[in-house]
């Protein structure tokens, strides 16, 4: 390692780059940032190696083993043969072989036997050779009750009890391993060999309930004899049945060397070779919002421009992430605002309706005053005009106290914010906005009197005068 450090470049750090100040979230963290002339120098200096200027130059040729790389019906042949044989793996039935031989007393190995020996990670074929079990969990429990004793009857009640359970904690896992290495000690599982505890529990997490039974129902009916200083002075042997000699399997042929990289291209890319005027992808990162929308746009109208020359191929694939979440976001607040919307709405009408009330109650109070007015002179619209001065003057008055009483409420809410985040004052009422709400709420208020008030200079000079 010090030698490569020794012949490696000298990178200084010239700076750390920390949040700024009220940043509510980073996009950046945990990463080292550099200029872009330090992958221009990567690159630069990888042209220079010797076995990328070898590999230029053999452009037919793998520099790391001096093999042709194949060509392009080669690439396809190996295709269509590795999908062949692929095809033949998954459609192959397996096919139980039966022997004709006496067979002495079941040993633990034959839990796990199979008729072919497969690789460890086919335990699929284990698995579909466990019958139908004809012992249920209680005839098994009553079987080792008969027929074990003293710690024998321990071990495997300990073993039975946890392959039945369905969750186990990482020290009840370490105890079942532990009972099944001393179960499995010293057996020769034909077409696996000696298999450990970790082993058999990575079989067992793969099995069923009832497939653990049968498991569980040939173990103990094996004759299981444990191991160890405890194990009795004389044990029952079986009688051993002669095994017919197998003939040593013919050594299969070494496989022809093949080029390490499949194409030129692929070898390049093994090497690290890069050219800076293709890169596979470019990263933007706009200083503001406008600016986003900016770049997309021209990205936009360069992507139409190339689609209307026909020039599919340089056509810009972007991801605009920030777009993305926005979009989202942006839904959401929709929703919300549009469900703000419908209450507020409601609540101008129902306020709307109770002015137009209110001025009604004004004008059978003031009726008597109608009539005097008219005597004297005043014309329907003069009777008219002051009641819609009355309904404009209370819808100001109204618009003004909300936007005071909203102005006082903001002070504790960005108190609280600014205690409970990191957002600051993020509640404000713009001026124009609360201008603007003030001149709604006027234009309500009027509309709402317009009623009273044509019923008030519709009203007889004589009966409001008579009117007590």
């Amino acid at each position: 390692v010090s030698k490569l450090v020794d012949k490696g470049t000298e990178i200084s750090i010239v700076g750390i780059l920390r949040p700024a100040e009220g940043s509510v979230s980073t996009m950046v963290g945990g990463s080292i940032g550099y200029l872009s002339t330090l992958p221009e120098y990567v690159i630069e200096q990888t042209e220079k190696c010797e076995i990328v200027q070898k590999q230029k130059d053999n452009p037919e040729t793998d520099v790391f083993t001096g093999l042709p790389f194949p060509t392009e019906e080669e690439l396809s042949q190996d295709k269509k043969e590795q999908s062949a044989k692929d095809s033949e793996k998954t459609t192959a039935p397996v096919k139980e072989e039966t022997t004709s031989a006496p067979k002495a007393k079941a040993t633990e190995a034959d839990v796990f036997e199979t008729p072919v020996p497969v690789p460890l990670d086919e335990a699929g074929v284990l698995m579909s050779q466990m019958r139908a079990t004809a012992m249920s969990e209680g005839e098994i429990y009553a079987y080792i009750d008969e027929n074990f004793k003293g710690e024998e009857h321990d071990l495997m009640y300990e073993i039975v009890g946890l392959l039945l359970k369905n969750t186990l904690s990482s020290s009840e896992r370490r105890t079942l391993t532990a009972d099944l290495d001393k179960l499995l000690a010293g057996q020769e599982i034909p077409g696996y060999g000696t298999i450990s505890g970790e082993q058999a529990y990575g079989y067992l997490r793969m099995m069923t309930r009832q497939q653990k039974l049968s498991m569980l129902e040939q173990i103990i009916k094996s004759g299981y004899v444990p191991t160890g200083e405890d194990a009795p002075a004389e044990e029952e042997k079986a009688e051993e049945t002669p095994e017919e000699v197998e003939p040593e399997p013919e050594p299969e042929p070494e496989p022809e060397p093949e080029p390490l990289a499949k194409s030129y291209k692929e070898a390049l890319s093994m090497l690290g070779v890069a050219n800076i005027e293709t890169p596979l992808s470019i990263n933007i990162y706009p200083v503001d919002f406008e600016a986003k929308d900016e770049i997309t746009r021209i990205i936009d109208e360069y992507n139409k421009k190339a689609e209307a020359e026909g020039r599919e191929k340089d056509v810009v694939v972007y991801t605009d992430y920030i777009g993305l979440i926005l979009s989202s976001v942006t839904r959401i607040v929709k929703i919300v605002s549009y469900v703000l919307i419908c209450f507020v709405a409601i609540s101008l009408f129902v306020s709307s309706i109770m002015i137009g009330i209110i001025t009604y109650i004004s004008v059978l109070e003031r009726t008597k005053e109608i009539g005097i007015l008219r005597s004297i002179g005043a014309s329907k619209h003069d009777i008219s005009m002051v009641f819609n001065a009355e309904s404009v003057t209370i819808g100001f008055v109204s618009g003004v106290l909300g936007i005071g009483i909203t102005l006082l409420c903001i002070i504790p809410i960005n108190l609280l914010l600014k205690y409970l985040t990191t957002l600051g004052a993020a509640a404000n009422l713009p001026v124009a906005g609360a201008v603007i709400l003030i001149i709604i709420s006027v234009i309500l208020s009027f509309i709402a009197g317009l009623i009273p008030s044509k019923m008030a200079a519709r009203k007889d000079p004589v009966e409001a005068l008579r009117t007590e």
